[in-house]
């Protein structure tokens, strides 16, 4: 009787056991297929990182982009120096002694995606020897570009409509200044963007 006690206790282990067994197989099972999963996961969140990082960068790109297209773009960009007739009439000329203005002519162009209004474009005239060509000294001739003061030569306001428009910026030479031989440089301004520059001779 003790005997079959035992063995019935055995029958009845073993087939506990059996069941952990197969209970154990399919915790395995589980367990490789969320091991699978989890990798397949890792993976399309390294894919979706991608793809936010390419998007953040086309994005950047996209901004820079409409940031760049705001700005005035100019054409037709001359200087030129010119003597001025007593009748007001402009002669071009290439000549130290004759040179009474310099004259700036430019076509700002058409831009649909900047906004409307009123814009300041700044002429910056430079000597030769890198000295500009200005009304007088103080701030009341200088601009900010980039956090840096500037002097400027002549400022022209316009009313931009996002039309084309052509216009010409004339400075005169003043009784004091000595204008020098070699090449002169013009830079023009709006925002915080050089939108132009140019260069003339003098003899």
């Amino acid at each position: 009787w003790e005997y079959y006690k035992v063995q019935k206790k055995l029958s009845s282990l073993q087939k506990i056991a059996q069941g952990y067994v197969r209970k154990m197989d399919s915790i395995v099972v589980i367990n490789e297929v969320l091991t699978i999963e989890n990798m397949e996961m890792k993976e399309e969140l390294k894919i979706g990182e991608r793809k936010y990082k390419n998007l953040e960068k086309v994005k950047g790109e996209l901004e820079d982009k409409v940031d760049e297209a705001s700005y005035l773009a100019l054409y037709n960009l001359e200087g030129k120096a010119v003597y001025v007739r007593g009748s007001g009439k402009e002669t071009e000329t290439d000549k130290v002694r004759r040179t009474k203005r310099v004259r700036v002519c430019f076509t700002v162009g058409e831009n649909t995606i900047t906004e409307p209004g009123e814009r300041i474009i700044y002429v910056r005239i430079a000597q030769p020897d890198k000295e500009i060509l200005a009304k007088g000294r103080g701030e009341k001739f200088t601009f900010i570009h980039n956090d840096e003061v500037l002097q400027y030569s002549e400022v022209k306001k316009i009313n931009y409509q996002n039309e084309a428009i052509d216009l010409c910026v004339r400075y005169n030479i003043r009784d004091t200044q000595e204008l020098q031989p070699g090449l002169y440089h013009i830079d023009l301004f709006e925002g915080d963007k050089n939108i132009g520059h140019t260069t003339f001779e003098l003899k």
